[in-house]
């Protein structure tokens, strides 16, 4: 077109609407002045959750989900009779050596760590640790076989951790002939 501006390609007039005139009509000044641009405003699209929003508020920690566990002291734990047993039996009136010792501690709660010993005749022969299974209220506490001499003995099984308890049986080990 003859007399026809041109603009570099892909660029556009402005269109007489995005420069009215103070009448309200185009006016030729506002034609030819360069346009303004004013910055256009940055869009941010967030992701798109497929998660439903909760109509409530989110719940807070209560005490009870934030306090420690629960003090040492309110444990009971109960020891079961001492077992004193030999491989093989061999008499009713003593125990042959090795000996071994076992119990069970009766626990109010689960999951309890319990630390103990085994002491014979004041000595300490055995230390170990059970828990207390999430589906019983009872660990086991078995100790290792012992050779001890003959005659009359003393074993005690104390619990040192969490709470302190303990529960002794006296035995007699037989004299090996030989």
């Amino acid at each position: 077109m003859p007399g026809a501006a041109s603009l570099p390609r892909g660029r556009r007039w402005p269109s007489p609407e995005a420069s009215p005139s103070p009448e309200g009509s185009p006016s030729k000044k506002a034609s030819r002045k360069k346009p303004t641009t004013s910055p256009k405003p940055t869009v941010t699209r967030k992701p798109q959750s497929t998660a439903t929003k909760p109509t409530e508020e989110p719940t807070k920690p209560t005490q009870e989900a934030t306090k420690p566990p629960q003090e040492a002291t309110s444990v009971r734990l109960t020891i079961r009779p001492i077992k004193v047993w030999d491989s093989p039996p061999r008499s009713p009136d003593c125990t042959m050596p090795p000996v071994n010792f076992e119990t069970t501690v009766e626990s109010n709660r689960h999951l309890v760590r319990i630390s103990a010993r085994w002491i014979v005749d004041g000595k300490t022969l055995d230390t170990g640790n059970a828990i207390v299974p999430e589906e019983q209220n009872t660990a086991f506490m078995p100790s290792t076989m012992h050779m001890l001499d003959a005659g009359p003995h003393t074993v005690t099984f104390k619990i040192t951790s969490p709470v302190v308890r303990s529960s002794s049986v006296r035995f007699t080990v037989c004299q090996i002939e030989g």
